[in-house]
């Protein structure tokens, strides 16, 4: 019933093997813990750590919990020699990290996106500002962001309803408490990965919302059953089985009901194969393809399966949202087409489609194609002064 992880479960992105790889090493952790072979338990560590840095970006985050819950168990049972034992492990992880840092992220971060002519760490400054903790909060709306992204993580990325995310919310940090008092060690591998997601989104390093936390999942969904299954162990016995049905009900019906109706009304996704389908059916001699920048980019794979000569096909270089109004790259492409040309243009995937053909209408005839799924359009440069714009 987790709808954004199923989503991104199906998408070739790599949040759901984020969450994937968060589980593998809490497990290995968890069995690492128990292992009284040190040199066993400190090569499984070294290993998995290193190479999940490279794997996933939010596995440091997962290891920072894991060095931290291991600092937490030593103090608890004042063994301290097995916990130098794992310290070559958490110089491994560091190594890895760093290696990464220099190899990868640095890199990545000074890259220019053609998506927005930016470099990405500006990008995600600008798109992921709400998800970055305000320190020190300078108004009392930045204090309220607290509590509100608190109460917020319950519903995305936790998928419970809206109206019980403060539900959601109490029963968590009711199992953080009762996991405190059961055992140090799980608790500690439950919450300080959160914490250090936290630590890098005060310093603007990792934004701390929606799927960038996917991650955190697994914690979240244990701590709200553990908070459930402490409430229901300490009321009284005739009151614990309808608590229980009445909480579990209140958490999971929005997301069951979700599911429910995906499954019988699914959403439909606007795929360009279908578009092209069309327009290679009703292709004629000196036809012209005019992809926006997102359909561009699916077109590179797509174009395989699609015998149109390379020389009629035009893709966005920058996407239109970010094209300066005096310098509109379907303008200047328009301007070099013969009157009277007919040019093929699918919209699958166009962030702003209806201000988009707005401006199009200016300039050229535009016909939307009749039985085309998604949307086709068909535009026709005229060439003529008095041409009246077709809605």
């Amino acid at each position: 019933t987790s709808g954004m992880l199923i989503y991104y479960a199906a998408e070739c992105k790599p949040y759901a093997s984020d969450v994937l790889i968060a589980l593998a090493l809490m497990g290995i952790a968890l069995r690492a813990q128990e292992d009284t072979r040190p040199v066993r338990r400190v090569a499984v560590l070294t290993l998995a750590g290193t190479a999940a840095v490279w794997c996933s970006f939010p596995a440091a985050f997962v290891l920072a919990g894991i060095g931290g819950a291991q600092f937490v168990a030593a103090c608890e049972s004042r063994d301290f020699r097995r916990f130098a034992s794992v310290l070559p492990a958490w110089l491994a992880w560091a190594a890895s990290f760093v290696g990464l840092y220099f190899v990868v992220i640095r890199a990545g971060l000074d890259a220019t996106t053609a998506h927005h002519a930016q470099d990405l760490d500006t990008v995600m400054q600008e798109s992921w500002k709400f998800g970055f903790l305000p320190f020190p909060p300078e108004n009392l709306g930045e204090l309220r962001w607290y509590k509100e992204q608190f109460a917020r993580v319950f519903y995305t990325p936790g998928g419970f309803g809206s109206w019980v995310t403060g539900l959601a919310a109490f029963a968590a940090l009711l199992g953080a408490w009762s996991l405190v008092y059961a055992d140090r060690f799980k608790a500690a591998l439950m919450i300080l990965p959160a914490l250090a997601a936290l630590g890098a989104s005060l310093l603007k390093l990792y934004p701390f919302d929606g799927r960038m936390i996917l991650f955190l999942l697994p914690a979240m969904y244990l701590l709200v059953g553990e908070g459930i299954a402490f409430l229901l162990q300490n009321l009284p016995r005739r009151a614990a089985l309808p608590v229980g049905v009445v909480l579990l009900a209140l958490l999971l019906a929005p997301p069951a009901a979700r599911a429910a109706i995906d499954i019988v009304r699914a959403e439909e996704r606007h795929e360009l194969d279908r578009s092209l389908d069309h327009i290679v059916g009703h292709w004629e001699e000196g036809d012209r393809l005019y992809l926006s920048y997102y359909d561009g980019l699916v077109y590179r794979i797509a174009r395989y399966w699609y015998a149109l000569p390379d020389e009629a096909v035009y893709r966005e270089a920058l996407a239109w949202e970010y094209q300066p109004a005096h310098a509109r790259e379907i303008d200047a492409y328009l301007a070099k087409q013969e009157p009277g040309s007919r040019i093929w243009m699918p919209l699958a995937f166009h962030v702003r489609a209806e201000e988009f053909l707005t401006h199009l209408n200016a300039v050229v005839a535009v016909e939307l194609i009749e039985g085309a799924n998604p949307p086709v359009y068909r535009l026709r440069n005229s060439g003529q002064e008095d041409f009246v714009p077709q809605e």
